[in-house]
Formats: C-alpha cells, sequence, structure tokens
C-alpha cells in the first residue's frame, strides 16, 4: 500500500520536532557540562594556588626568620650596623625627598605621633617646651630675617590687643610704668638720659607754646613764694642771694648804678615833703612812747611777780618751820605738820 504525500507529511513533522528538541537538549547538556568542567578546573586552580601560597608563605617565613636570625647576629657588628643605619637613612631620604606621597604620609604620621604624645607624656611636652623654645631663641638671635618678622608680628599682635582690650592695656600701662620707675632708680645712666630728654622736650615746649611757658611762669612764681614763706633757711638764702646779686650789679654795672641813684634821687624828691616829714615825725615820737610804756609796764610786772613769789617764800618757810616730827600710824613716815590729821581714840 502506499502511502500518500499528506501521510508523508504528517510522519515528517513529529519528527522534525523530535529532532529539534534533541538537538536543544544536547545543546543545553553540553552547556551545563561545559560549564560544569569550567567550576571544577577554577576549582583546581584555586585550590592548587592555595597551595602555592601556602608553600610559598611558609617559605617566607622561613626566609625571612632566617634572614632575621642572620640580621641580628650581623647587626652585633659595629661596622655593618653603621652601614646598614647609613644606607636605611640615605634610602629614606631619597625616597622622602622623590615622592611627593611618601613625603606628605611621613609629615602628617609625624605629626599625629608628636600630638599624641605630647598631650599624652608630661616628661615629653616640657622637654618639647624647652626644646622648641631654645630652638627659636637660637634662630631668633642668629637670623636677622625671622628676628625682624617675629618682631613686626609680636608689634602687630600687641597693638590689636592693646586698642580692644581695655583691661590688658591698663595692665601693661601699669608695668611698663613699674619698669620705668625700677630702671630709672636702679640705672644712672638711663636716669640721666631719661632727664636729659625731658629737659630737651620741656625747652623745646617752653620756646615754641606761650601757653604752656605762662603756666609754667606761674607755678614757678607760685612754688617759690610758697617756699619762701614757709621755709627760713631758704628765704635767707634768697635775701643773702639777691643782696649779693644786686651789690654785684651795682658795682661792675655803670648803667644799672646810675638808675638806682636816679631812682633815690626821684623818690626822695617825690616823697620828702612836709607831709611826709610831719607823718615821720610822729611815727618816731609813737614808738618812742610805746617803747617807753613797755618798759615801765615790764618793770610793773617784775614788781607784781616778785611780791608774790616773795609771799609764797615766807608761807613755805612758815610750815617748814617745824620739822618732819610727826609719825604716820599707817606707813611710818616721817611728815610735816599740814600733813598729818590728829589721831583720836
Amino acid at each position: 500500500m502506499q502511502a500518500t504525500s499528506s501521510d508523508v507529511i504528517n510522519v515528517k513533522e513529529p519528527f522534525d520536532d523530535y529532532k529539534i528538541i534533541k538537538d536543544i537538549i544536547e545543546k543545553l547538556i553540553s552547556k551545563v557540562a561545559r560549564l560544569d568542567n569550567e567550576r571544577r578546573r577554577q576549582l583546581q586552580i584555586r585550590n592548587k594556588k592555595k597551595t602555592e601560597a601556602t608553600i610559598n608563605n611558609e617559605n617566607l617565613i622561613l626566609k625571612r626568620s632566617r634572614q632575621t636570625i642572620w640580621f641580628k647576629n650581623k647587626y652585633q657588628n659595629i661596622l655593618f650596623r653603621k652601614k646598614e643605619n647609613e644606607r636605611a637613612i640615605k634610602y629614606f631620604r631619597d625616597k622622602y625627598h622623590n615622592n611627593n606621597d611618601f613625603r606628605e604620609k611621613q609629615k602628617s604620621r609625624i605629626k599625629k605621633h608628636i600630638l599624641v604624645k605630647y598631650h599624652k607624656n608630661i616628661n615629653f611636652r616640657v622637654k618639647n617646651n624647652a626644646g622648641a623654645s631654645l630652638r627659636i631663641l637660637n634662630k631668633y638671635h642668629t637670623n636677622k630675617i625671622f628676628r625682624d618678622k617675629v618682631k613686626t608680628q609680636s608689634n602687630i599682635h600687641i597693638l590689636n590687643k592693646y586698642h580692644t582690650n581695655k583691661t590688658f592695656r591698663d595692665k601693661l600701662k601699669t608695668q611698663s610704668s613699674i619698669r620705668i620707675l625700677n630702671r630709672y632708680y636702679t640705672n644712672k645712666m638711663f636716669r640721666d638720659k631719661v632727664n636729659a630728654q625731658s629737659n630737651i622736650r620741656i625747652l623745646k615746649r617752653y620756646h615754641t607754646n606761650k601757653t604752656f611757658r605762662d603756666k609754667v611762669k606761674a607755678q614757678s612764681n607760685l612754688h617759690v613764694l610758697n617756699k619762701y614763706h614757709t621755709n627760713k633757711a631758704f628765704r635767707d638764702e634768697y635775701k643773702e642771694r639777691m643782696n649779693v646779686q644786686v651789690s654785684k650789679k651795682y658795682k661792675f654795672n655803670k648803667t644799672i648804678r646810675l638808675k638806682m641813684i636816679q631812682y633815690a634821687l626821684n623818690w626822695y624828691r617825690n616823697n620828702n615833703t612836709l607831709v611826709r616829714k610831719t607823718s615821720r615825725r610822729l611815727y618816731n615820737q609813737r614808738r618812742r612812747i610805746l617803747k617807753k610804756y613797755a618798759t615801765f609796764q615790764s618793770h610793773k610786772c617784775t614788781l607784781k611777780h616778785n611780791n608774790l613769789y616773795t609771799q609764797n617764800l615766807k608761807e613755805f618757810r612758815k610750815i617748814i618751820r617745824e620739822g618732819p616730827d610727826y609719825v604716820c600710824l599707817s606707813c611710818g613716815l616721817a611728815l610735816f605738820r599740814n600733813q598729818v590729821v590728829p589721831f583720836v581714840e
């Protein structure tokens, strides 16, 4: 029986589907197998690497331990130690100067380490402060640029603080006054210098400022007058000095001598009038009367006091006419008659 075309087509269609499914399954199986093989291979590689790394680490540790032991034994040699230190210093210096990242990292690490040690260790802090002070002082005294820079900065800082902080300003003024006074009283050269400067400054102000000049003159006049009226020694000295000065001027300066003579003549001519003569005569007469009255009063007072003294002396002699023959019963002293009271039993 012959198959028809429709039957052939119907038979071929399931066969093609089966073939497609089979190909897909084979591809999936091969792919899964390939992935599985790859995973196994990767696992073997990893295990191999781990084994190699373990072996390498053990070898490296062994090698390093041998190197450490050798280095320790070798480091006992002074020449080797010195050479090794120089090599390490040179290597570190070259790396520090050539590698910016390493340099910055090293600086930050050192700063951090120093800060931690500074805040935790008191001895290190004290030592570091002392070292920094010495280093700054040495740099200050040896480096002129640094010294000028520090002076400028300190002046600016002090000026800002002086103008903004009243407490600091008052404190600074007090300290400067005390320091200047101490230096003034202990240092003769400084005292002479200050006196010379003050004299020059006062003289300049005196000659340029009329108000100040008038004020100084008034003050000096008041001071001289007060001293003249309160200090007898100064008054006598001033009078003597003025007399000597006037005498010298009168003797050696002809113009002044003539002026004084002319002044005396004019004064005598203007004041030697009849009224003046009468007043002078009355004044002299009054003085004579007062002197005579004062003498009489003095004699009268002397007589009065003399009589009083004589009377008191007579009374005293009358009292002591009888000696101290009266004995006190309580104290046993010998007393006069007027010093005891009769005892009546």
